[in-house]
C-alpha cells in the first residue's frame, strides 16, 4: 500500500449515483465501479438509498458491523428477540455477529459502515408474513423530507385543537394566530430529511420570513426548552394529544405511538416522555 492513498469525494459520489452501495476498503471478489484498497482485515463502505429502501432479512454468522449514520433514517426489526431499532444523523452502533434483522430505510439515509473481518458470510433468512408486510410498507411518512397526508392531517387536527382551547384561554383573534401556529409548526419536515431537525429547520424558515411565532416552532418538542411561552405550551399540549395520523389521543396512547414508531431508546421517545411530564405540570387537568 502507498504511504497515503485517495478516494476522492468526486469519484465517491459518482459511484453512487447508480448504486446504493459501494465500497472503499475491503478483500472484494466481485468488480464494482469504485477503485478500492486491499485489505483481508476489514470492509470499509457507505451504503446511500436515493429512495426508500428495504433489504432482505439476513444475518452475518462471523463479521461484526459498525455502522455511522451520516444522514437520513432507517430502522431495524431483530428477528429472534422482536426487539426495534431506529437510527439517524449522528447515531453510531455496532450489529453482532448472528443478529437476524430486517432493515428498511428513508429516501436520503447514506450510512457509513465498517465490516471485521473482510468475508463474504452474509446469509438470507426467511421470515414470518408479519416481517415481509413490515418490509414491504416504505418508510414514507415521517422520515421522508416532504409533508406526507397523515403529517398534514396531524398538523390540521393540532390547529383546529390550539383554535379551541385558544378561544377558551383567550380571545377569538388570538385563537385564529393558535390556529395558524398549529398550522405552521411542522412545516420542517418539507425542507429536511432529518426528522430530529424539523423543528429547528421550520423555526429557522419561518423566523427568515418575519413570522411571529417562529420560536415556538423552534422550540416545539424540545423538552427544558430555553424559551418560554403560553403559546409554546399549548403547542406542545395540543401536539402531543393528537397522534401521527391527525387522531385524537390522551397523552399516555401518543407516547406507546411514539415507542412504538420509533423505539424505547430513541430520542424522540425520550424527549416526548420528559415534555409528557412538564406538561402534566402546567396543565393540570391533562
Amino acid at each position: 500500500m502507498k504511504t497515503f492513498t485517495l478516494i476522492s469525494k468526486m469519484n465517491i459520489e459518482n459511484s453512487l449515483i447508480d448504486s446504493n452501495r459501494q465500497y472503499l476498503v475491503g478483500n472484494l471478489e466481485k468488480s464494482q465501479n469504485l477503485m478500492h484498497i486491499d485489505d483481508v482485515r476489514l470492509e470499509i463502505g457507505i451504503t446511500n438509498y436515493n429512495e426508500a429502501t428495504n433489504e432482505s432479512t439476513h444475518t452475518h454468522n462471523l463479521a461484526t458491523e459498525y455502522q455511522l449514520m451520516l444522514q437520513g433514517y432507517t430502522e431495524y426489526k431483530e428477528i429472534s428477540t422482536g426487539e426495534f431499532f431506529s437510527f439517524s444523523k449522528g447515531d453510531f452502533y455496532a450489529i453482532a455477529p448472528n443478529s437476524v434483522y430486517a432493515q428498511r430505510s428513508s429516501r436520503g439515509t447514506r450510512i457509513l459502515f465498517i465490516k471485521i473481518p473482510s468475508i463474504n458470510d452474509k446469509i438470507i433468512v426467511e421470515v414470518s408474513e408479519e416481517i415481509k408486510k413490515w418490509l414491504e410498507t416504505t418508510i414514507n411518512d415521517d422520515n421522508d423530507p416532504n409533508i406526507s397526508n397523515d403529517r398534514q392531517t396531524h398538523v390540521v387536527s393540532v390547529a383546529r385543537m390550539m383554535k379551541t382551547k385558544a378561544l377558551s384561554l383567550w380571545n377569538e383573534e388570538k385563537s385564529e394566530e393558535m390556529y395558524l401556529l398549529g398550522y405552521l409548526h411542522d412545516i420542517g419536515y418539507e425542507f429536511t430529511i432529518e426528522k430530529t431537525e424539523h423543528a429547528k429547520c421550520g423555526g429557522d424558515i419561518l423566523k427568515k420570513s418575519g413570522y411571529k411565532y417562529w420560536q415556538e416552532v423552534y422550540y416545539h418538542g424540545m423538552p427544558n426548552s430555553p424559551y418560554k411561552s403560553d403559546e409554546l405550551n399549548l403547542l406542545n399540549l395540543c401536539d402531543m394529544l393528537v397522534d401521527n395520523q391527525g387522531n385524537c389521543v390522551t397523552i399516555e396512547q401518543r407516547l406507546i405511538s411514539i415507542k412504538k414508531r420509533y423505539g424505547k431508546e430513541s430520542i424522540q421517545y425520550r424527549n416526548a416522555v420528559e415534555l409528557s411530564e412538564e406538561l402534566k405540570m402546567i396543565f393540570t387537568e391533562f
